[in-house]
């Protein structure tokens, strides 16, 4: 009998042992989770891709500055920051953000084009402080010369392909795809697909028309698949337009078939 209390009085705390911490364990908070960086974080460098609000501030500021309007420019400044006048105020048909490069850490500088009257055309480089999701103007923006074209890659060659049934079919493939792209159906287009899958056509507003092929360059196949470069004409509202695409071709059976292209077009 005594022991059988013994046993009694043990199992009887234990489980008001396991009780007493389930309860706790459901209404205690969660652990905090560790700190990680993140990219507004005082050392992190800015991300210009993240901090498109400097862009707005830029081009706001740029653009009330210039006009002569200072208590709006004060607006999208920086707290600190006082703006003198520009001067003589110009009227500005339009303006945009053109770049924008990082200044180290929480601060970017956009360049921004504005045309203003008489037709001149002008480019300021605006600081924009960044942090914490918060901009504003820190500097006076500053005319800077007209940003440099950059140069236009070399064209490589394709290893030609040397079989003319190939050049055959890739031709008629290539010409196949711009007849259903102008004036065909999604579901047309979807036949010269290797994935059988429907793609979008162009608007019948356009009005397109297929011209034909002007160039078309075909490379050796490599595992039953080819890359085809093509230029050709199409008729947009009646005139005429040249396009450049590039296909990647499969074979599936004894056919090629669409398995890319550049520019890609859309999925129904």
């Amino acid at each position: 009998m005594y022991w059988r209390r013994v046993r009694m009085i043990v199992i009887t705390a234990i489980l008001l042992f396991l009780a007493a911490k389930g309860a706790y364990d459901i209404l205690r908070p969660p652990p905090a989770p560790a700190a990680t960086g993140t990219a507004t974080d005082k050392n992190e460098p800015v991300n210009p891709e993240s901090r498109k609000g400097a862009e707005n501030y830029a081009v706001y500021f740029t653009h009330f500055w210039l006009t002569g309007n200072l208590e709006e420019a004060k607006k999208f400044a920086a707290v600190g920051f006082d703006p003198p006048p520009f001067g003589k105020p110009r009227k500005v048909e339009s303006i945009i953000a053109w770049d924008m490069k990082p200044l180290g850490k929480e601060k970017v500088a956009v360049t921004v084009r504005a045309l203003l009257d008489e037709g001149q055309i002008v480019y300021l480089s605006v600081p924009v402080a960044v942090r914490q999701n918060r901009f504003g103007v820190v500097g006076l923006p500053t005319f800077v010369p007209e940003p440099v074209p950059a140069e236009a890659p070399k064209e490589k060659s394709l290893p030609q392909v040397t079989d003319s049934s190939t050049t055959r079919e890739a031709r008629s493939l290539v010409e196949s795809f711009f007849r259903q792209y102008t004036k065909g159906t999604p579901q047309d287009l979807a036949l010269l697909y290797s994935d059988s899958r429907p793609r979008r056509v162009l608007s019948p507003s356009l009005k397109a028309e297929y011209g034909g092929l002007e160039r078309i360059e075909v490379s050796q196949p490599k595992k039953d698949e080819l890359h085809i470069v093509a230029r050709v004409r199409l008729t947009i509202d009646g005139e005429a337009v040249p396009q450049s695409f590039e296909f990647r071709a499969e074979k599936s059976g004894n056919r090629w078939l669409i398995k890319k292209t550049i520019p890609e077009i859309p999925r129904e």
